[in-house]
């Protein structure tokens, strides 16, 4: 199984994911701040992928998360718009089974503005919905914490995790601000292997990730 993360924008960016993709065919995209709207992200089309599970912001602009399938899967969208919160948390996920695995992505964003006790909050009645002993679970998101150092949030977010046997899989950079080095989030209750796949750094806000199991 191949799992593509990336963020910030989807909008006239589809071209440019395929051309590059093209050899690599990932099972699922995970796309965090996909930045449309409802009725935009219906219709966006990607060839060979189905729109699988997505959140989009009602009120404010941008945000959003979204998971397009492969259409030679199968999966079960599962609905987690009662946790979701545009100030707090976005997320969106589904499930599949591949031989005799049962799988489920989930994919989150935590703006940088939010409540962060609002968002444990929710991210724990999210996996406690969620979380069985027979599920693979793969989490793919922005959560905007810091995991390269030391901090009480980060603290607090991987003793949650762990209850759910999760644990953080991306351990170095994918994005260097004027102020700090940041990354996207991949927890995981399974071994991933994680490869960074170069893309056009003016169109893509982060380095790109392939998880593969």
């Amino acid at each position: 199984m191949r799992i593509f993360h990336n963020i910030r924008g989807l909008r006239n960016k589809i071209e440019e994911l395929i051309t590059h993709l093209s050899n690599r065919v990932p099972h699922v995209l995970c796309f965090t701040e996909h930045h449309l709207k409802e009725f935009e992200i219906n219709n966006t089309r990607i060839n060979h992928y189905n729109l699988g599970a997505y959140y989009c912001r009602m009120t404010r602009k941008l945000g959003g998360v979204g998971i397009f399938v492969h259409d030679t899967l199968s999966y079960t969208s599962i609905d987690l718009n009662e946790y979701c919160n545009e100030q707090d948390l976005e997320a969106c996920a589904l499930k599949f089974k591949i031989s005799n695995n049962v799988f489920c992505i989930l994919c989150i964003y935590r703006p940088p503005t939010g409540n962060f006790a609002t968002f444990i909050h929710l991210f724990e009645s999210l996996l406690n919905r969620l979380y069985t002993n027979s599920l693979n679970v793969i989490i793919c998101g922005d959560i905007n914490i810091n995991y390269l150092q030391v901090s009480n949030y980060k603290s607090t977010l991987n003793s949650l995790l762990a209850t759910y046997n999760l644990h953080s899989t991306v351990h170095f950079t994918t994005r260097v601000t004027k102020t700090l080095p940041q990354q996207l989030t991949i927890f995981s209750s399974i071994k991933l292997k994680i490869q960074i796949i170069p893309l056009n750094p003016l169109s893509m806000d982060y380095q790109t990730m392939m998880c593969k199991y």
